[in-house]
């Protein structure tokens, strides 16, 4: 994106009354190419951003693409994980001393496996979320099979309580993946393009996509606040007609009689869970619906 016209310019405008640039993770591309390779093509960039942060602070988070960016930091530390460690360039990887040596500014950092942003935000790439998705790629069956051989504590592939748990189970999967990126001839699968594509099906309006046919399996409902039924008419109406629904599970957790108490931190007044908790349910269908059914409905 950044080698686009006017891009890395609008970055670098953008730099000019911040005291802190954070790269929240993939910053490199390191499952397609070999690392010099990579390196090379990013160089220009890196080194316009270096120049627009000379005095200020520049960290790095890894992210799964870029995981690599910390691996001799995960294999040396003595320490069990917590939201954040701070760490230099040279204690990270070779990656990432590379990658600093082409930003050029003094004041680089890693951050790992998150960042906290001020006392009550905190950043992480997301890549964790990747054990709970439930998009078949091949990252994600690759997933599952990691679980069931590196957690002990319970037939499920994804009981993760823990960084280091998450850590146990995608850091096997990303360094084989970086591995095949360095023999200059990953497949597509490990690359990411097989990935690329199943999500393509999912955006919406893409043609042929998933998204649209998914409706057909089950279509979410939002009554609006100022709707003149609520929630619980509508669905007494539509059950009382032989058509099903369900309610989206979700929603503020908090509300519920078992979680109410549990020691936590909430940010903001939760009014968008509350609002899919109190007003979102689902018209249950299957893939053997008839025509008939459909007008019905």
């Amino acid at each position: 994106m950044l080698r686009r016209d006017g891009v890395l310019d609008a970055l670098i405008d953008a730099l000019a009354g911040v005291d802190r640039l954070v790269l929240l993770g993939d910053t490199l591309e390191l499952r397609n190419q070999p690392l010099s390779d990579v390196l090379l093509a990013a160089e220009p960039v890196f080194r316009r951003l270096g120049e627009a942060l000379v005095g200020k602070s520049l960290v790095i988070v890894a992210g799964n693409h870029d995981h690599a960016l910390v691996e001799r930091w995960l294999a040396h530390r003595d320490t069990p994980l917590t939201l954040e460690h701070r760490f230099a360039p040279e204690q990270a990887s070779d990656a990432a001393m590379a990658l600093a040596a082409a930003i050029g500014t003094s004041d680089v950092t890693l951050a790992y496996p998150g960042i906290w942003v001020r006392e009550d935000v905190y950043a992480t790439h997301g890549h964790y979320l990747d054990v709970h998705t439930t998009v078949p790629t091949f990252e994600r069956l690759a997933i599952a099979a990691s679980g069931a051989i590196t957690l002990d504590r319970s037939e499920r592939w994804n009981d993760v309580h823990s960084p280091d748990d998450y850590e146990g189970l995608l850091s096997p999967i990303y360094a084989w993946m970086y591995a095949a990126a360095q023999s200059g001839r990953a497949g597509e699968a490990t690359g990411g393009g097989a990935a690329i594509r199943a999500w393509e099906m999912l955006r919406a309006g893409a043609a042929g996509g998933l998204r649209t046919r998914a409706f057909r399996a089950g279509f979410p409902l939002a009554v609006r606040k100022d709707a003149p039924a609520n929630r619980n008419q509508i669905i007494r109406f539509l059950e009382s007609r032989n058509i099903a629904t369900r309610l989206l599970f979700g929603g503020n957790l908090l509300r519920q009689p078992a979680y109410r108490d549990i020691p936590r931190r909430v940010v903001g007044d939760l009014q968008n869970t509350d609002f899919v908790m109190n007003n979102v349910f689902w018209i249950g269908l299957y893939p053997g619906i008839t025509q008939s059914m459909t007008d019905y409905m």
